[in-house]
């Protein structure tokens, strides 16, 4: 079981993989292989995100729906992060 620094790094990328395909499609919509690793790494994403909200605590709003209970106050403030 990867731990929760590990994670979180891995969401790090795929979510600026992500991000870069949007930028892309925005200015490509019709590229099909785009879309496709679009489709892909989002899902991806996504299944992390939800992974991550069930072991600790919900990044997005979109995955706090995963939690059994209301944990978006769980997560440490941006200042509260040890580097």
């Amino acid at each position: 079981m990867r731990n929760k620094d590990q994670m979180l790094w891995d969401i790090g990328i795929v979510s600026f993989v992500v991000t870069e395909l949007v930028l892309y499609l925005d200015t490509h919509p019709r590229d099909e292989k785009a879309i496709q690793y679009f489709n892909h790494y989002n899902s991806m994403r996504q299944q992390m995100l939800k992974d991550f909200a069930i072991r600790f605590y919900p990044l997005t709003l979109d995955s706090a729906e995963a939690c059994d209970q209301f944990a978006w106050g769980m997560a440490p403030l941006p200042w509260e992060v040890c580097a």
